[in-house]
């Protein structure tokens, strides 16, 4: 990989190839199962995971909702990584899967184009201290049988938002797209349909 590159080694566009992530942890959390706890100081915009699972397209899509639906499936995870391409981390995902909503996220979630493929990144928005619990915000919409957005696809019932911020709105979901579209960077917001 350090070929593609003229810096060489030096590049730090090669985190996600070399995968070059934050110190964190898997803990379990009083109320929202579990978590990611950084286990030392991420300063902000630093790459902390990359969001992975299996690339489907938007047919396989539409049938796993469904059937983990019908399986009883309480959380299911999928991420837009443009239209009619999401990443499925419901059985098959990595680490970035666990980290929880937050209506003050320590954490945002771009895309980097790492080859001819586009990949989602999760980084710090802001200087994260050791032990604290990362999180992003979900920005969800309710769409009929499941949350769907940029960033995840949940169950549709509004579930209750334990983040404990003071701006907690109480609930995960029922923003609109269209409110939740300037908060997203311009990278993010390129291949993204709004509905």
């Amino acid at each position: 990989m350090d070929d593609e590159c003229s810096c060489g080694v030096a590049c730090r566009n090669q985190r996600f190839q070399r995968c070059e992530y934050a110190e964190v942890d898997v803990i379990q959390t009083e109320r929202k199962g579990f978590g990611i706890r950084a286990n030392s100081d991420i300063p902000a915009h630093t790459f902390i995971y990359e969001y992975v699972g299996e690339v489907i397209d938007d047919s396989l899509f539409r049938s796993r909702m469904h059937e983990y639906d019908e399986e009883g499936i309480k959380h299911f995870y999928f991420m837009m990584i443009q239209q009619g391409e999401y990443i499925d981390a419901t059985k098959k995902g990595g680490l970035g899967r666990f980290l929880n909503h937050s209506c003050n996220p320590n954490c945002y979630v771009d895309k980097w184009v790492v080859g001819t493929k586009l990949r989602m990144g999760i980084f710090a928005d802001r200087n994260i201290q050791a032990g604290e619990e990362l999180t992003f915000d979900y920005n969800v919409d309710r769409y009929g049988y499941g949350f769907y957005n940029q960033h995840l696809t949940i169950r549709a019932d509004a579930q209750p938002c334990y983040c404990g911020e003071p701006n907690c709105i109480g609930y995960i979901g029922g923003k609109t797209q269209s409110e939740a579209q300037p908060k997203l960077s311009h990278a993010v917001k390129e291949g993204i349909h709004f509905n």
